[in-house]
């Protein structure tokens, strides 16, 4: 049977005002066609935005365009399609509309994994939601491993949000199965991760998950026995600490215009806070707040759990009648999502109904409640199964992520080494210099040549000419011990470029230091050099050098100007007789 979708009522003219109103912002033409976006932007980031402000305006915009992509395969083809599904379908997640799940689906058949992972990790997110609210938790949590797996393909920030927030519904599912302890070890990766992206909409959540795990295990559910004695206090002091961060993370959510619906998270943990320390007329009021605002904007697990914990609170203080029928609007929800929020929703209900004296009603609750137990454990059963599996073959794959990393790392430090002295090389020196030049940097910059090194090669072979560039640069580079920032590049057979900030140098100490590294070339001792005892005459080897001191240009070749400078002065020192520094 079709489902129904739960559409906000809205007058139709209001909300073509907030379509017509998104269009402009997005920088329509007058004839209604959108002016490109800006270079090096995304072109839907204004529909992403709009998506969080207003679902049902989002909506609307997205039927639109979705409609005019039907049957473009130049649409499928540059992958804006299902880019643009997964958007309908985030819209309609806000709105509990369950055509969500036909969206991802869509988006799924459209989307290539291996050219656009981050847009397939997206719609496998959206659609393991849409399967938990199906109560196809199986599904979830195939879904989920998939999208995680795709992610190890994709790079990014967005890419790192996403893992975040991937991770962080798959502990909202291992607690949706009653495995609270799991939840909360998934959930210390996933706090982590929420504060270091700096998102307080992604940490309220988290937060909120990480407070529903502990109260889990606090209030004891299923046949569970509640925490006792030091795990009860370490416990309560998590959901105390936690609770806090969530109100800063809401606070933080407004000010940077998520709006005021993001406190719900915060709302219903200092429900939960409140009723765990026995303040039950504060826990009543920030349960009716946490309702209220899933309400006006909100998903259905986060609703349910929402009116699960008022009905709670309502019950403890003894108010029968308004928990009933709270209740009995969650059961709805709870029975197709399966988790162990419609285990406790009947559980509750059936109690409700005894302590008013319902016991015909109460039997029936009861009886569903033990219906739910009973498919509740089955799942955590064969999903616990299926969560460890997965867990297993992302760990395997990370690992070879990590392998291939570190051998790529290997691979780029060897392309910026040169092979025989072990001192970096041009291309490290190229990046070096556009890195300075990024940041301004006043740099001193000489070219040290080794004198009449083709003479040593033709006297005493090449194999001696290696030895001494190695145990030249070897030289240099304990010259340059204590110097801060410098550098040492091989840019040429026997041409060597130092680099230091200068910063308030004055030219005579950028000289001293320059002339310190030029000595070193003929401080090397040669005695033990094969070729040179057969010959059984010294081999002197000396150097010259050019400096100067300037700014590198942020262009295409950043040192440009200053090599030139350098290079003068260094033919200045071969002329004026070798052996010699010249400059700056």
């Amino acid at each position: 049977m079709p489902v129904t979708p739960n559409r906000w009522e809205r007058p139709a003219g209001r909300r073509r005002e907030v379509v017509v109103r998104a269009e402009q912002q997005r920088g329509a033409t007058a004839d209604g066609a959108p002016d490109g976006p800006a270079p090096g932007t995304d072109p839907l980031a204004d529909v992403a935005a709009l998506v969080d402000r207003d679902p049902v305006a989002a909506c609307e915009l997205l039927d639109e365009r979705i409609a005019h992509l039907d049957g473009s395969a130049a649409a499928a083809a540059d992958g804006l399609a299902p880019r643009l599904l997964v958007l309908r379908a985030r819209a309609r997640h806000f709105r509990r509309d369950l055509r969500a799940h036909d969206d991802t689906a869509r988006a799924l058949e459209l989307v290539d994994g291996d050219a656009d992972p981050l847009t397939a990790a997206q719609a496998l997110n959206m659609h393991a939601i849409s399967s938990g609210y199906l109560g196809d938790l199986h599904a979830q949590l195939r879904h989920l491993d998939r999208g995680l797996e795709a992610l190890l393909r994709a790079s990014g920030q967005e890419a790192v949000r996403l893992r975040s927030v991937m991770r962080h519904n798959l502990a909202v599912a291992l607690y949706d199965l009653g495995d609270a302890r799991g939840a909360l070890g998934l959930l210390e990766d996933a706090r982590r991760e929420a504060r270091s992206l700096g998102h307080p909409r992604q940490q309220e959540w988290v937060l909120m998950s990480s407070v529903a795990a502990a109260s889990f295990l606090l209030r004891g559910y299923e046949g569970q026995p509640p925490a006792s004695g030091e795990e009860r206090d370490d416990l309560l002091a998590l959901v105390d600490a936690w609770t806090d961060e969530a109100v800063t993370a809401a606070d933080a959510a407004v000010e940077v215009g998520e709006g005021l619906a993001n406190r719900r998270g915060a709302s219903w943990c200092l429900a939960r806070r409140a009723q765990l320390h026995g303040d039950l007329d504060a826990a009543l009021r920030h349960a009716r707040d946490a309702v209220q605002l899933v309400g006006t904007l909100g998903e259905v697990d986060v609703l349910a759990r929402s009116r699960a914990l008022l009905a709670e609170v309502l019950l403890e203080r003894g108010e029968l009648d308004e928990a009933e029928r709270i209740l009995l609007d969650a059961t709805a929800a709870t029975d197709r999502l399966g988790s162990v929020t419609s285990v406790m929703v009947w559980h509750m209900l059936a109690t409700c109904r005894e302590r008013r004296g319902d016991l015909v009603g109460a039997l029936a609750a009861m009886r569903r409640y033990v219906t739910a137990v009973t498919a509740s454990r089955d799942m955590q059963v064969h999903s616990t199964a299926a969560v460890n599996a997965a867990r297993l073959r992302r760990e395997e794959v990370e690992r070879e992520r990590d392998t291939w990393r570190r051998t790529s790392e290997s691979e780029r430090r060897a392309a910026r080494v040169d092979a025989l002295t072990g001192i970096e090389n041009r291309r490290a020196f190229t990046d070096a210099m556009a890195d300075h030049a990024r940041a301004g940097t006043r740099l001193a910059l000489a070219i040290v040549d080794l004198d009449h090194f083709k003479r040593v090669n033709d006297r005493y072979g090449h194999v001696t000419g290696d030895e001494v560039l190695v145990r030249v640069g070897r030289a240099m580079v304990t010259a340059l011990l204590g110097v801060p920032g410098a550098g040492l590049y091989r840019v040429g057979g026997e041409e060597f470029v130092v680099t230091f900030p200068v910063s308030d140098l004055a030219d005579t100490e950028v000289a001293a230091v320059v002339e310190q590294v030029r000595r070193a070339a003929s401080t090397v001792e040669w005695d033990d050099v094969p070729a040179v005892t057969e010959e059984r005459a010294p081999l002197v080897v000396t150097a010259s050098a050019g400096v100067t001191v300037g700014v590198p240009r942020e262009a295409a070749s950043p040192a440009g100007e200053l090599l030139s400078a350098a290079d003068r002065h260094l033919y200045e020192a071969k002329d004026g007789g070798r052996d010699r520094l010249v400059g700056p």
